[in-house]
């Protein structure tokens, strides 16, 4: 009996056999490629082969080797990283842990001051990131180990009691964007622009993650980075619905967690904007200043510039309190933009119609608060108006003047050519009496 891996000879109970120089798989029981076993050259197989009588028998192969497999011993980073213990539980743990590798992260960019798509607060560990824009993050552990030993894992997760629990997905719209190669991470919110990022969903809590392995450091560097991108926004309903988040980093090894650090974030199309808001508010807060929004206040009189400008500052004014003293406050009144002068027109009904169902056109106090507002916002546009209103009119009262003129002496012209008629007619006849 032959085999193309070596000879096999009926008599003998152990057999040796060397294989060639160019690696070979050797297949077990089954022939599906999850049985197949990987093999070194220059590596040594123990069979033993079962004798049996009948020399019709074809004689029976057991495989026997110290031989480590390298899909066993090396099982995948992906299948390792999936596994690690606490990693995407349900009540996950969100402390920062820096571990004992000192694992930390730090979201890189050239120039933060002219940021407008990508911008990072470090006063409040704040991602402001609008949706598929890239952002960088940059991975650091302690000098002397090896990065490629490593891996992380990214969770998006709420940071509000109420939604902790619940998986962070993205919205039907937004999944019903992608195509079907990428089937496998549409629901996931954040994405990792590497061939080697592995996506899955924890079967327990229902989270998705995405894994990433951590590579080796460019030369004159100490860090790993990776680039992310959100693709759903935080105010889509049936997704994030404006729920506060926030991504858990873990650094694992060997299938356990060995670091954690996290961020917050914000998916938004104005991150600067919204950037400068929050940190307004924590400084504001910090110095014992209660925050209060300001409102906008009517002035107490037409026309004043300085009521005006007080209005639109948020300062107060002797106006203001004198209006704020009133019975009537002018701070139940709000104030609706419209474009349009007839858009005005019909809107400025419709709000005299429901003052007047509220009962607040009888009070003349009101009415007359009203009109002051009016005039003082309008007043500039509403007299340009009746400027071309009263043109109008006059041009109406000009082109019937005319008219009428031109009828009247039409009307006399008619009357001459009548009258001269009526004359030669007369002077004919008695022409002919005459004669």
């Amino acid at each position: 009996m032959s085999h193309k891996l070596g000879v096999f000879r009926k008599q003998q109970p152990k057999i040796s056999v060397m294989v060639p120089p160019k690696g070979d798989m050797v297949p077990r029981a089954t022939k599906s490629e999850d049985e197949y076993l990987e093999v070194k050259p220059e590596s040594v197989l123990n069979l033993s082969c079962d004798n049996s009588e009948s020399s019709s028998e074809v004689p029976k192969l057991s495989l026997k080797t110290n031989l480590t497999q390298t899909n066993a011993t090396k099982m995948n980073r992906n299948m390792m990283a999936s596994r690690a213990r606490g990693a995407s539980v349900t009540h996950l743990a969100t402390d920062i842990w820096r571990g004992g590798y000192d694992f930390d992260f730090t979201i890189y960019n050239d120039d933060q001051s002219k940021a407008k798509n990508v911008v990072y607060s470090k006063m409040l560990n704040k991602l402001f990131v609008d949706v598929n824009k890239l952002f960088q993050i940059r991975y650091y552990i302690k000098s002397g180990c090896n990065l490629s030993d490593f891996q992380v894992r990214a969770i998006m997760v709420y940071s509000d009691t109420a939604s902790y629990v619940e998986p962070v997905l993205r919205c039907p719209h937004h999944q019903a964007q992608e195509s079907e190669e990428t089937k496998h991470k549409n629901a996931h919110v954040l994405w990792a622009q590497s061939n080697d990022a592995y996506y899955d969903e924890d079967t327990t809590s229902k989270r998705n993650f995405v894994i990433v392995p951590l590579e080796e450091p460019h030369a004159g560097t100490n860090y790993a980075s990776y680039f992310y991108k959100f693709t759903c926004l935080g105010s889509c309903m049936g997704g994030i619905n404006r729920r506060s988040t926030l991504v858990v980093l873990t650094l694992e090894k060997d299938g356990e967690v060995v670091g954690r650090q996290k961020f917050y974030v914000r998916i938004c199309c104005c991150p600067l904007r919204d950037c400068k808001q929050e940190e307004a508010k924590i400084q504001q807060g910090s110095s014992g200043e209660p925050i209060k929004k300001r409102k906008r206040k009517a002035p107490s009189s037409v026309g004043s510039e300085s009521s005006n400008h007080s209005e639109l500052s948020g300062q107060s004014s002797p106006q203001d309190s004198n209006a704020n003293s009133n019975k009537m406050s002018s701070s139940d009144i709000y104030y609706v933009p419209v474009f349009g002068h007839e858009n005005f027109k019909t809107l400025n009904k419709f709000a005299e119609f429901l003052d007047t169902q509220a009962g607040k056109m009888s009070n003349p106090e009101y009415v007359q608060l009203r009109e002051r507002i009016l005039q003082t916002y309008n007043h500039d546009k509403l007299r340009s108006l009746s400027f071309k209103e009263e043109s109008a009119v006059k041009g109406v009262e000009s082109a019937q003047a005319n008219m009428i003129i031109a009828n009247t002496s039409s009307k006399n012209s008619i009357n001459n050519i009548d009258e001269s008629k009526r004359l030669d007619e007369e002077g004919t006849l008695l022409i002919d009496e005459g004669s």
